[in-house]
This record gives structure tokens, C-alpha cells and sequence, in this order.
């Protein structure tokens, strides 16, 4: 067992250890990370009869039209189960 601190609901716990109060919703990957600012995402995308494994950084402006996952294992094992 971890032990590591865990943040009550509706908390995260920063960099510092701080525990903060988060106000609204946080953007989240279809794994269930938080996107933070400049977080490397990774998409399935269609590339013609196929599929491709692509990563972007992911900026407050982009709009996600696709799921997007903390990792390429992530994406490329959801997008053999949506298959």
C-alpha cells in the first residue's frame, strides 16, 4: 500500500505538497489523468483505412474532438478494444 498522501474529493494536492481546493472541473484524458497545461496527449486518428497513434501538445485553445490518453500504450490498447 501506498504512502503517499491522498486529496479529499474535490482537492488535488500540488507540486509542493499543498492540498487546494479545485474550483470547476479539470480536463481529464478517457484514462482518467488531469491535462495540464502543455501535457503531452496522445490521439487514435484515422489516417485512411488505418489508424495512427499521434502525439500533440495540448494548449487551453485546442478543442478535443477525438478521446485523448496520457500515453501511446493507453491509446493504442483503448483503440484495440473500440475496435
Amino acid at each position: 500500500m501506498s504512502d503517499l498522501p491522498k486529496a479529499p474529493q474535490g482537492h488535488i494536492i500540488d507540486e509542493d505538497g499543498v492540498v487546494r481546493k479545485v474550483l470547476g472541473t479539470l480536463p481529464m484524458t478517457a484514462d482518467g489523468c488531469v491535462i495540464g497545461q502543455n501535457s503531452d496527449l496522445w490521439y487514435v486518428l484515422p489516417a485512411g483505412a488505418a489508424t495512427e497513434t499521434v502525439c500533440m501538445t495540448h494548449t487551453p485553445y485546442m478543442e478535443a474532438h477525438q478521446p485523448a490518453y496520457s500515453s501511446r500504450e493507453a491509446a493504442e490498447a483503448a483503440n484495440k478494444i473500440n475496435k
